[in-house]
């Protein structure tokens, strides 16, 4: 009985380390700690140049124009206004990876910062490979816009919402990364604004099952990662008009999943042991 008691007592102490052990693959969200910080005012846009160009249907864009309010712009006529963002139209060139109402708050924050060729693109390249398995792709540089701890207008509550764009280029492919840590509230536009009436939209992100996004990809691939969503956008083939749906990963896939690249979880922890 003593030594029965013995190995629970031990087989106890390793279930509570793995419990408590830092897990290094679990947010989706890119490392933000050097990025530079941008002022968080209601319904502006702050420019950015970018050494490299991203394509947007054809069109190479040097600036990208971050609103507080989830979203990114081409174009610095694009209005922004949180109570405008449920009748976006085709005609604007946009990325949300959440476009809603956000306040003001002193806990909030908004960041950017561009990685060039390291442990953070190949996350992302993995990203990309989960969505899109056949797509031959290495980014050579990722730029990423951080909203984090962001609050609803009007909302008392303490819900904040988390999450990243992750724009990546080789030169000529571009792929948008929507990255989710936490959403407590809804509703918002999740897509792409093609400006030539082309949009990509995530379905039903009006409505509840938009808190399930960090659970959830565009794809059902294993290889996907719950809490990205991916779309490429400089290709001028005509997208499909009906909304996207998002999934969660099968069960019968493994970690590992069938992408060809490292898992996300090895890459992170290979940049931990550096």
């Amino acid at each position: 009985m003593r030594t029965m008691l013995l190995l629970d007592s031990k087989a106890l102490l390793v279930v509570i380390l793995l419990l408590t052990m830092p897990d290094h693959c679990q947010s989706v969200i890119l490392d933000h700690a050097t990025a530079t910080e941008l002022s968080l005012y209601d319904d502006y846009l702050h420019i950015l140049t970018l050494p490299t160009a991203v394509r947007l249907r054809g069109t190479d864009y040097s600036n990208i124009y971050v609103s507080d309010n989830g979203l990114i712009a081409f174009d610095s006529s694009f209005t922004t206004v949180g109570s405008e963002l449920s009748n976006l139209v085709g005609s604007n060139k946009w990325l949300a990876p959440f476009g809603s109402d956000v306040v003001e708050s002193p806990a909030a924050e908004l960041k950017h910062q561009t990685f060039n060729q390291g442990t953070e693109t190949a996350v992302v390249d993995a990203y990309v490979s989960g969505v899109f398995p056949d797509a031959s792709f290495t980014a050579s540089v990722v730029y990423v816009i951080t909203w984090l701890g962001v609050k609803k207008v009007a909302d008392t509550t303490t819900a904040t919402n988390t999450f990243q764009l992750a724009l990546a280029t080789d030169g000529s492919q571009t792929f948008a990364a929507f990255l989710y840590d936490t959403i407590e509230w809804y509703p918002a536009v999740v897509g792409v604004g093609g400006g030539d009436g082309s949009v990509q939209q995530v379905c039903y992100t009006n409505t509840l099952s938009a808190k399930h996004l960090p659970e959830r990809s565009n794809s059902d691939n294993c290889g996907a990662e719950p809490g990205v969503i991916v779309f490429r956008i400089d290709d001028t083939s005509a997208w499909s008009t009906e909304c996207k749906g998002v999934y969660t990963k099968p069960t019968t896939c493994t970690d590992q999943g069938t992408t060809h690249r490292p898992s996300v979880c090895s890459l992170r922890r290979r940049k931990k042991r550096r």
